[in-house]
């Protein structure tokens, strides 16, 4: 099939041209990929921007791009190494001549530690660079007049890549969530694009510029608040590198329905709720206790309560109460048939969740998970239980159905919005779908649900509105 740039995809392809080093904030479903790989071959008629490394998740790098390859004519005479999969196997990928190389962010220490000085990609994707975001690193002049790179702290993987950044003339970061927990994820990403000129020369000089300690709090509790100018200061200086597109500039998309569902806990419930709540301690029996070393720990307990089961201290799974299975079963007996995705946080609730409704799989890993996509698009499967964690990038659910249940939100904005997407408006809309997408989210009232929920969806509000800033 021969690739037809969608109006979307063209200012995708010539801001890659145009900027060597650049950022994509573009949503699942615009295309980036195919966008990508038009602006490398053009690139590649008159500048030398191969072999290219392709940082993605697991599945990503597993997959999309090899099939991107395989699906267009223009790209089919690129050749994609695959750098996964055991030590032997990923030596082998890299000896490999190829065009474009893929490997998951998970290894980039291993591929700092196997390559060492030979360090020999011309270009740089970061699919769903987002995961760069704590990238702690910056530049220090020595005695001797030398410029050196430190990193100090920040994920080790993100350090591992930082080592390379300046000898790799192209650089690509592509993403739809560039800042999920706030403008802090902005600074780690936007490093590999101008290594600090516009955001500061370290993250420190970063915080400090555009950010305050929260009355009350410690530094080692982190909890820095951005100032009244740090919005707009801190987009504009994004500008001249980052292209931001949102699908409802060129789509006309039926937002997702969210109903919040609300799950009435027993007083006997509620009562060990409020113990663990104000003293860390639920007692069950002389004989047991459960614990909760602080405060984040005790949080962690009770979003675990409101769910049905609570780990003890041995990490076993103590039975709580049924109320928001009964609640999913309800739910599921009302969709008369309707398939259902279930989002679930902790396995207790996955394992609960499987004995109690009939028919429910697990989406599985590997050739499993590959099965049972296929199984659910074909309309085979009436409830997919997924991990948020594990169910993001790559996935595509939308032929299967269009209604999602939160077991539990969670915190993590970043992967509450790309469990949507999997069946979300845009891959309705492209799949030639005319259907309204449907978020249910169980809630625990009176508990930290509703805490969680208000949280990821404020998150997603800074981030809708970072991308706008960008685009104006």
């Amino acid at each position: 099939m021969l690739y037809a740039a969608r109006p979307w995809q063209q200012p995708l392809t010539k801001h890659i041209l145009d900027v060597p080093r650049c950022n994509i904030f573009a949503k699942p479903g615009m295309g980036k990929t195919a966008a990508t790989l038009m602006a490398l071959e053009l690139r590649g008629l008159v500048a030398g921007n191969y072999p290219v490394l392709v940082v993605a998740p697991p599945r990503v790098a597993n997959g999309v791009w090899s099939n991107e390859v395989t699906r267009w004519a223009q790209f089919n005479g690129l050749t994609v190494s695959r750098v996964l999969g055991s030590a032997a196997q990923r030596q082998e990928a890299l000896s490999k001549k190829a065009d474009i190389y893929t490997i998951h962010y998970g290894l980039l220490t291993w591929l700092a530690e196997y390559l060492g000085s030979k360090w020999f990609f011309k270009t740089v994707v970061a699919d769903e660079s987002s995961r760069l975001k704590n990238t702690r690193a910056h530049f220090r002049k020595a005695k001797d007049g030398s410029v050196k790179l430190v990193v100090q702290g920040g994920s080790k993987n993100a350090g591992a890549l930082a080592r390379y950044a300046k000898a790799t003339p192209y650089w690509i970061n592509l993403t739809g969530t560039p800042a999920s927990n706030g403008l802090q994820d902005l600074y780690g990403q936007h490093w590999f694009i101008d290594f600090g000129r516009t955001l500061g020369a370290s993250y420190s000089a970063f915080s400090a510029r555009w950010f305050f300690q929260k009355r009350g709090t410690s530094a080692e509790q982190g909890i820095f608040l951005p100032h009244a100018h740090a919005f707009d200061e801190i987009t504009e200086r994004m500008k001249p590198t980052t292209l931001a597109l949102d699908p409802r500039d060129w789509f006309d998309l039926r937002e997702p329905r969210v109903v919040d569902i609300e799950v009435q806990l027993s007083e006997g419930v509620m009562k060990k709720y409020r113990d663990m709540r104000n003293k860390l301690v639920l007692a069950f029996s002389a004989e047991k206790t459960i614990t909760a070393v602080n405060a984040g720990a005790m949080i962690n307990k009770l979003l675990q309560m409101t769910g049905g089961y609570m780990y003890d201290n041995s990490g076993v799974p103590v039975f709580m109460h049924d109320e928001k299975l009964q609640a999913l079963e309800s739910l599921v007996e009302n969709q008369c048939g309707a398939p259902l995705v279930v989002a679930y946080q902790f396995n207790a609730d996955r394992d609960a969740i499987l004995k109690r409704i009939k028919g429910a799989r697990v989406l599985g890993k590997g050739a499993a998970q590959q099965q049972t996509e296929d199984d659910w698009n074909a309309g085979n499967v009436p409830v997919l239980l997924l991990h948020p964690a594990s169910a993001g990038h790559g996935l595509s659910l939308q032929h299967g159905g269009c209604d999602i249940c939160f077991y539990s939100t969670g915190w993590d904005a970043e992967l509450y919005e790309q469990v949507i997407e999997r069946i979300g408006p845009m891959r309705q809309m492209q799949s030639g779908y005319d259907r309204v997408v449907n978020v249910y989210r169980l809630l625990a009232t009176g508990t930290y649900d509703g805490v969680a929920a208000d949280r990821v969806v404020g998150k997603l509000s800074l981030q809708e509105a970072v991308m706008k800033a960008i685009q104006q």
